[in-house]
């Protein structure tokens, strides 16, 4: 388990020699403490990573550098994970634990030995100076874990392009950007180009960015803006053995960013001209048909499978449609058969439209944290999807219909695509009210 100089402990004399490692392991184990990471969508922590410390204050990097000279490396590693492990059964509930493994350690022994057989709910981390120009074994190795449950997350990441296209070439569910290019990001218009360019970079792909060592407010409200999904570091949370919730300064902090609205889209991409495009295109639609057949193409926009407009009449919700498709029967889940999305649907059903609706503000639903019973949960199964965002449409001051987004992957959306998402319910709202009445 590998930790960064940013979290290490004060120095200690000398590196430690052969005879100390075996008397460590032979002792069990390094101690575990346990840092919060933020996820900036929700504004909860969702996972933590698992850091390895050294009872004399010694460098952990030095420590594990100097078990895998003496080929004692799987050994150390495969013994911090094990405690890792055990400390992480005590975290809460629905939040991920991350242990870091060198790519050399993956297929040993020792660490089959220690992990367990279902890896739901357990992140492994490599360092992305570690991957090999030939990753076929560590793509191996990485599937057999994948096919357990695991996550995969590749640390310090940032060293240009061709870096990412080694990285992205691994299929990593979380990038973890290296600190260096994160420390005062806000104050450096080259880092967050930077930022920019690995956001986008993962979002081809459907992975999620991390941006860890951060120390400031600014920092991380900045991260926060530049579409990054996770916040590691002092201002989240120090390490600590024990499992605590991010810090109040960065909960208000990412909960103050999500009101305030977004910085502006940048046309260096040119999201600004796609999205001008559709709305230009929404606003020109003959009948309100037409028009949900052109916001159909928002999907491409936001990266996501499916996005429908749903007109409200009266106590339902229904989406223009050549043919109509019958209410969904709740509790029903032999629906998903169908493949059709139905066209009319109960608010009495829909307790999240419900509320987006009537507070006319966003609502996510990710089909693991939903209810039973719940209509939106029987949405996402016959769509075959994981995450919904619904967005409310309003026009002269009055709520009359939703935006339905449908995401494959079960992750809370991102600011960016609730940015845009926003945007073309705004332009939608007056469009579907001028159409139906």
């Amino acid at each position: 388990m590998l930790s960064r100089a940013a979290r290490r402990p004060a120095p200690r004399s000398g590196i430690p020699v052969a005879s100390e490692v075996r008397r460590l392991l032979r002792a069990g184990a390094p101690d575990v403490v346990v840092q919060p990471i933020l996820d900036l969508a929700s504004g909860q922590v969702g996972s933590y990573e698992a850091l390895s410390r050294f009872g004399d204050g010694g460098d952990p990097e030095e420590w594990f550098a100097a078990a895998h000279r003496y080929g004692l490396g799987a050994a150390l590693e495969s013994a911090a994970i094990a405690a890792a492990l055990r400390a992480g059964d005590e975290r809460p509930p629905g939040t991920v634990l991350s242990v870091n493994v060198s790519p050399s350690v993956l297929d040993s022994p020792a660490l089959c030995a220690v992990l367990p057989a279902d890896l739901d709910g357990i992140q492994i981390e490599i360092t992305e100076h570690e991957l090999a120009e030939d990753a076929s074994a560590l793509l191996a190795a990485l599937d057999r874990f994948r096919a357990r449950g695991a996550r995969i997350a590749v640390d310090d990441v940032g060293q240009g392009y061709a870096g990412l296209k080694r990285v992205m070439g691994i299929r990593p569910d979380v990038l973890k950007l290296d600190r260096e290019i994160v420390a005062g990001v806000s104050r450096e218009p080259a880092k967050v180009a930077m930022v920019e360019a690995v956001v986008h970079f993962a979002a081809r792909t459907g992975a999620a960015v991390c941006a860890e060592g951060l120390e400031t407010v600014e920092d991380l409200v900045t991260a926060a803006d530049l579409d990054v999904a996770q916040a590691q570091g002092f201002i989240v949370g120090r390490p600590a053995t024990g499992f605590e919730p991010a810090s109040v300064e960065s909960r208000a902090a990412c909960s103050a960013s999500r009101a305030g609205g977004m910085r502006a889209t940048s046309a260096a991409d040119g999201s600004s001209r796609d999205v001008a495009q559709l709305l230009g295109s929404l606003a020109e639609a003959g009948d309100v048909r037409e028009a949900a057949r052109r916001i159909a193409a928002a999907a491409g926009l936001l990266g996501c499978q499916l996005v429908r407009l749903g007109v409200l009449r009266g106590d339902v919700l229904v989406t223009p449609a050549d043919r109509p498709v019958p209410a969904l029967p709740i509790g029903v889940r032999s629906i998903g058969r169908a493949r059709e999305l139905p066209t009319v649907q109960r608010l009495s059903d829909l307790p999240t439209a419900r509320l987006v609706l009537a507070e006319r503000t966003m609502g996510q639903v990710l089909a693991s944290a939903g209810r039973s019973g719940d209509g939106e949960l029987a949405l996402l199964e016959l769509a075959g999807c994981r995450s919904l965002l619904m967005v409310p449409l309003v026009s002269a001051g009055q709520a009359v219909g939703i935006l339905e987004c449908y995401q494959a992957g079960e992750r809370a959306w991102s600011r960016g695509q609730m940015r845009i998402a926003r945007m073309i319910a705004a332009a939608a709202g007056p469009v579907a009210d001028n159409l139906t009445r």
